[in-house]
Parts: C-alpha cells; structure tokens; sequence
C-alpha cells in the first residue's frame, strides 16, 4: 500500500500504510506507523516515527520530526528542526525552520525562521516574524512584516510593518 522510489526511502519501517516515500532517504528512519504521509526530497521526514498526515516536499523538509503529525513544508528545509509539533504549515526557503511549535503558518522566503515554540502564528511574505521565538498569536502580512517582533497578540500589516517593534498586543499597518 505504499509508494517507495530512491536508495534508502521508507527504509526502516515495518508499519506504514498509504504512504509514498520518494528521494533518497524520504522517511528513512521511520520505525511505526506513519499512515497517510507524503516524502517528496532527499532525507524529507528522515527521522519520522510515529506522526501520521504530514506532508514534506523538498530536501530536508520535516528533517528531525519524529512524533509530529498534520504538518505541510514545502520548500527546502522547511520546519526543518520540528520535531514534534502538529498542524504547522511552511511554504518556501526555510521557512519555519527553528520550529517545535503548533498550528503554526509560514508562506515566504524564512518566514518565522527562528520560531522555536511560538504557536498560531501567521507569517506571510518575505522573511515576516524572522526573529520570532516564543511569542504566539501573532499575524504578519508583507515584507519584513514583524520582523523583530518578541512579544504576543500582535498584527502587523504592510511592508516593514512592525519591523523594530517588541512588545505585546499592537497592531501596525503600512
């Protein structure tokens, strides 16, 4: 029941059903059940164990998660370091790449790249919420949209929107 093309791809495991694997090592340490979960690119979901829906498309993407499940990249590297977070969402280079964090949105070039546990953050545009680690709740729109951002709660909208602002519950357009 599964897809399996490239050296090494779904190598490890016994358990997967409904799965494709392509690329060298896609899902190579997989050891459980990893039902409905797509690997597209050289080592994409190397270390999955037990998450179930992901989807990784691209070199790297979804690298070390092991546990982690309805999570997309797509684009080299993306959330490349989440290792158990769910329901995450990066489209582009890098983007979320830090991430250990839920339910999390990422669509551009490094976009929440440092995110590590911040959850329900929307990044959208050119390396928007770049230095955001911890915060959460925060929604950025456009390029370097929060881009220093530290703090919770907080809406930026427009090019540069926010981009040397810190605190908490503010919102910045144009």
């Amino acid at each position: 029941n599964n897809t399996v093309v490239g050296r090494g791809a779904l190598y490890t495991s016994t358990a997967a059903v409904g799965c494709v694997a392509i690329g060298h090592q896609a899902m190579y340490g997989g050891t459980a059940t990893q039902a409905g979960t797509v690997a597209i690119g050289k080592s994409a979901l190397n270390a999955l164990t037990s998450g179930a829906g992901n989807v990784a498309v691209g070199m790297n993407t979804l690298l070390v998660n092991d546990t982690g499940y309805y999570n997309t990249a797509i684009g080299y590297e993306g959330l490349k370091a989440c290792v158990g977070g769910a329901a995450n969402t990066a489209l582009g280079y890098q983007t979320l790449l830090a991430n250990t964090g839920n339910n999390n949105t990422g669509v551009g070039f490094q976009s929440l790249k440092t995110n590590s546990s911040g959850g329900q953050n929307t990044a959208v545009g050119q390396e928007s919420l770049f230095t955001n680690a911890t915060a959460s709740q925060n929604t950025a729109m456009g390029h370097q949209a929060g881009y220093t951002t530290t703090g919770s709660s907080n809406t930026y909208v427009g090019h540069y929107a926010g981009k040397g602002a810190a605190g908490a519950e503010s919102e910045c357009v144009g």
